[in-house]
């Protein structure tokens, strides 16, 4: 359904961007076809990582004046908006360059609300798609994280793309959710291979039953926190010789990682106490990786 926006935002959108323009006259309709859009809309996540979620405008054709997102919500309980400004006081999100001009940059992360508005300048029009603006979250705790736009069919004050006089031509919105992937969030203490719980059948190269042989050799280092295809390859790795629980291979460095490289250390007599800064426990360094390579595939 085609509507008319009567906002205080978007009556700036009109003066600023329609002031030498063609205004559609009254009755006239515009198709309404443009989207905003999350990027990614799904991901698995563990507590404490950052990650940039794109916000994506595609007019589809449409020739249009700007953008007024009031509000893009989330769960401050779950997670938080990382400034992208430390110069300009209060928490703002990363403008994009599809339009040039941007009047509104609030996050509040008590509220769990972000209000983000860009229109166009001297008449200019903007037609076609790309990144409106950047956020960079960080999860905090929960099961999941949802980022979802205020928007309802035929509302004047939540999510709109103006087209000429006003028009607002946003026809449909996708959200996000982030789920906690098991990584960062199991509980429990690790056993190693001996333990009195029982373990995975070995083939005659030692493997476990139903894991494949390890590929690849570690050439870095590696600790908590970090996210890389190294880490997928050390989780296999860690899998295979039963220190990882099974399906947790997600190429981030969590807790579970950790806890796996600790007891694979004391196994090995390389390491069993202290820290990962004082004495590399926990961490993947140049004797943990050594002789992580040579069992690799055994």
């Amino acid at each position: 359904m085609v509507k008319t926006l009567y906002s205080r935002r978007f009556a700036a959108i009109v003066a600023l961007g329609t002031a030498c323009s063609f205004l559609l006259p009254l009755g006239t309709f515009a198709a309404t076809t443009a989207t905003l859009s999350l990027n990614p809309v799904s991901k698995m996540v563990v507590k404490g990582e950052e990650l940039d979620v794109q916000i994506m405008l595609a007019t589809n054709g449409n020739a249009t004046d700007g953008v007024d997102i009031h509000s893009l919500r989330f769960n401050p309980a779950y997670a938080e908006i990382v400034d992208a400004d430390a110069k300009t006081p209060g928490t703002q999100i990363q403008p994009g360059t599809l339009y040039p001009i941007t009047t509104s940059n609030i996050v509040d992360n008590a509220k769990g609300t972000i209000q983000f508005s860009q229109i166009t300048s001297g008449g200019t029009k903007y037609s076609g798609s790309g990144v409106l603006a950047t956020i960079r979250l960080r999860i905090k705790d929960g099961n999941s994280v949802d980022l979802s736009f205020d928007f309802t069919a035929g509302a004047t004050n939540d999510a709109n793309v103006a087209s000429s006089g006003g028009v607002d031509v946003l026809s449909s919105i996708t959200n996000a959710r982030f789920v906690f992937s098991n990584e960062g969030n199991m509980t429990g203490s690790y056993l190693p291979p001996g333990s009195s719980v029982p373990t995975l059948g070995t083939t005659p190269g030692g493997v476990p039953a139903g894991q494949p042989r390890v590929s690849g050799l570690i050439t870095r280092g590696l600790y908590r926190g970090l996210r890389h295809a190294q880490v997928t390859l050390l989780q296999t790795f860690l899998i295979s010789k039963q220190y990882l629980p099974a399906g947790n291979a997600t190429g981030f460095f969590g807790r579970l990682t950790e806890k796996g490289v600790k007891a694979f250390q004391c196994a090995e007599s390389i390491v069993c106490s202290g820290t990962g800064s004082s004495s590399g426990y926990g961490r993947v360094g140049v004797k943990t990786r050594a002789r992580m390579n040579k069992l690799m595939g055994t």
